[in-house]
């Protein structure tokens, strides 16, 4: 169910039979937990929005092998699967009815935690042709139809902080990526909120149908950040490309250097598409030809998701000389009195289109004598290196050796 038709709170029933539900309550009084066996024809369709941290993939092949065990009509389903873990606020069993109502009173807590591919492929396939196909080939082999059950367990006085914790543990058929569980503890929430018009854009869970995964922004932003990679150092930010899980373990434990970003992080995305988009017509203007490099791919194209006005091109250029040429605009970026980065010049795209020939040219040569291996040169500290000064270099003809003084491009 979309979060558009799941409304909190609510209350939702499991039919379940006295003798399939169980009860135990923790020995330190925090949590009770029910265990149940519910028909799969009953599974009702729970949130999984905020407290499951991947969006379902029913082609991964860990959904195929869940819907050929559901589809034996054999009995076995509820032994063969690991069943679907919930997080409610309370829980309680009317003897009567023989169902067990569910209160789930608040977003993000209270949903489903764990066996989301689990109860989409149920209710996708139950009563599906496939199911009735599969039902009547048994009949038609003399084989008994037996009924098929999903287990439940259903946890009741979760805390936010411990939900997470429980996240990390139970997802594990398919590994979570860390970026998930990172949304998942809210530790985007303040991202999202200054880029809400790239949010049909950037993945921030698992599996979500979106063209940049986050991992890519944070790299990208990672990149600038010169509170951990400072001007007046000699570190270079290559583990914003050379590593996919640094980016995000700086993000994570050094979340205000980030923050500082947040005047230029929408100009960040926008270069990185820029900077891509017209490097060919830069260099070729100056008299060069950009595709008799060997490494540029032309049997690719390049979209750009975060400035739309950009028209696809029908080349494809790797990050491994992109970052490096980015990385070193990181000299453009200073702190100012309010501990915010802002540009040293007034248009950083200008000063690209003005000085980027020399900046193209540099990596492709970086890029030819590692063999033309663009992820070998994203790895090469001197390539790196060599890209940086040449921006300092390039700053210094419009401002006479001032590091921290904004200057005009057009100047």
């Amino acid at each position: 169910m979309s979060e558009e038709y799941f409304t909190y709170p609510t209350s939702l029933y499991l039919p379940v039979k006295p003798e399939h539900l169980r009860k135990i309550s923790d020995p330190l009084g925090r949590v009770e937990s029910f265990f149940a066996l519910v028909p799969v024809e009953k599974v009702p369709d729970i949130s999984v929005e905020d407290t499951n941290p991947r969006e379902q993939n029913l082609k991964s092949p860990v959904s195929r092998k869940i819907r050929e065990s559901l589809l034996q009509h054999d009995g076995n389903f509820h032994l063969l699967n690991r069943g679907i873990t919930l997080s409610v606020a309370n829980a309680a069993y009317d003897n009567k009815t023989e169902r067990l109502r569910l209160d789930l009173d608040v977003r993000g807590v209270h949903g489903n935690v764990d066996g989301g591919h689990t109860q989409r492929v149920i209710r996708e396939t139950v009563a599906s042709k496939e199911w009735e196909e599969f039902r009547q080939s048994r009949i038609d082999f003399s084989q008994d139809v037996v009924p098929q059950y999903v287990r439940y367990e259903i946890l009741t006085g979760l805390t936010s902080e411990l939900l997470v914790k429980l996240a990390e543990t139970r997802n594990t058929s398919v590994a979570v990526k860390d970026f998930s569980l990172d949304n998942l503890a809210g530790k985007f929430k303040w991202l999202k909120e200054q880029l809400p018009e790239y949010d049909g854009i950037v993945a921030y869970k698992e599996n979500e149908k979106k063209p940049v995964n986050v991992r890519d922004v944070i790299a990208l932003f990672t990149l600038f950040n010169i509170g951990i990679y400072p001007n007046a150092g000699a570190q270079h930010p290559i583990q914003a490309y050379s590593s996919k899980i640094r980016p995000l373990e700086l993000f994570d434990t050094k979340q205000e250097t980030y923050r500082a970003l947040r005047p230029i992080l929408k100009d960040i995305l926008g270069l990185y598409d820029y900077v891509r988009a017209t490097m060919r017509d830069i260099y070729n203007d100056n008299g060069g030809k950009f595709l008799k490099w060997e490494s540029i791919d032309q049997r690719s194209v390049m979209n750009f998701h975060f400035d739309h006005a950009l028209p696809q091109t029908d080349h494809k250029i790797a990050d491994g000389m992109v970052y490096p040429m980015l990385g070193a605009f990181r000299f453009l970026v200073r702190e100012n009195d309010d501990g915010e980065c802002v540009w040293k010049v007034d248009d950083v795209r200008k000063f690209y289109a003005r000085f980027g020939e020399r900046l193209i040219r540099t990596a492709l040569e970086g890029v030819r004598t590692k063999g033309n291996n663009p992820t070998a040169a994203g790895k090469d500290g001197a390539l790196w290196d060599q890209l940086y000064n040449q921006v300092k270099l390039a700053y210094f003809e419009l401002r006479e050796i001032d590091e921290d003084r904004s200057v005009s491009v057009s100047a």
